[in-house]
């Protein structure tokens, strides 16, 4: 079983109980350590992709002297390569402190009037399903990347007002270009949760992709009320639920969809529950099948290509 398949269904059981994990500090520990510390990052691409849509190295070019260069493991052969891809795509991430005053010159975007990304991950964290994805999204020539960094030990106000904070501003200081968020597995139950929270002015638009998400959750129990803040988001992900409130104003949502058996992750459990039901997501949403071999990974960089080739 997949490691982001296995840990997903752990944590739909054990949020149906979760009172008890507010005294388990070792588990939000370990998460960090599986995740990264939570907050924001800026991407700056490191890696490559060939036409299979498998992540590379670029090249190394010669340099005017001998001298060791900081990347000269990465070409490393005994090193094995998913080792080494590894390590060059955490290099790409450097950590913000993004704030709703934080001067706009600090998210500075480059010279391209390509879209801003902004990338959520699963509850595993950024694997190796993003390597290909970032690349490949390069074709677009966008004109900033950012990652927003969670875990599902977290509180779900503490995750979805850092997420809110952040977008906000990032949108606001790139005038003029519109911001993309693509958000896997359950990084799109988190953006579904703070969607009706941003705030667009009428002068540009929010784009949300969602890909291979569990909307409705795993149903061994009852949604969460949305005023208990205290709720860790594991219980989210193991609840029964039947949509999310309509995103705001100029925020528009699209949720890809995928599917058993292609998706393991879709699987319907407990009485026949599935945690992709038709229907189910931020209200007013675009909701699309994608095919139904693609796995729960691979379909992340499906949509990317979609998104290059529009």
């Amino acid at each position: 079983m997949r490691p982001c398949l296995l840990l997903f269904w752990i944590l739909a059981l054990t949020g149906s109980g979760c009172g008890w994990l507010n005294k388990l500090r070792p588990v939000n520990r370990t998460m960090t350590r599986i995740t990264g510390p939570t907050g924001w990052y800026r991407v700056t691409p490191l890696l490559g992709v060939d036409l299979r849509g498998n992540a590379t190295i670029p090249p190394r070019y010669p340099t005017a002297g001998d001298e060791e260069q900081p990347d000269d493991d990465d070409y490393d052969e005994t090193t094995p390569l998913a080792e080494r891809l590894a390590a060059r795509f955490n290099r790409q991430l450097s950590p913000l402190i993004v704030t709703d005053s934080v001067p706009c010159p600090y998210l500075a975007s480059g010279d391209s009037a390509g879209p801003v990304y902004i990338f959520i991950h699963g509850i595993s964290g950024p694997g190796p399903e993003w390597w290909p994805v970032i690349p490949t999204l390069m074709a677009n020539q966008p004109s900033a990347m950012f990652l927003f960094r969670w875990n599902v030990t977290q509180q779900r106000a503490l995750i979805i007002d850092s997420l809110v904070t952040g977008l906000n501003r990032i949108t606001k200081c790139h005038p003029g270009i519109t911001p993309i968020v693509l958000a896997h597995s359950a990084g799109g139950v988190v953006i579904s949760f703070a969607a009706n929270r941003l705030t667009v002015d009428s002068s540009r638009s929010l784009e949300i992709f969602t890909v291979a998400s569990p909307l409705s959750g795993a149903g061994l129990h009852n949604r969460a009320e949305e005023e208990e803040g205290e709720n860790r988001f594991m219980r989210d992900l193991g609840s029964t639920k039947t949509g999310f409130p309509a995103a705001a104003a100029h925020v528009h949502v699209t949720h890809y969809r995928t599917s058993y058996p292609g998706d393991l992750v879709m699987e319907p459990k407990f009485g026949q529950h599935a945690p992709n039901q038709p229907g189910v997501g931020v209200q007013g949403a675009t909701e699309t099948d994608l095919p139904k071999q693609l796995t729960h990974d691979g379909s992340l960089l499906f949509v990317a290509r979609k998104m290059v080739t529009k």
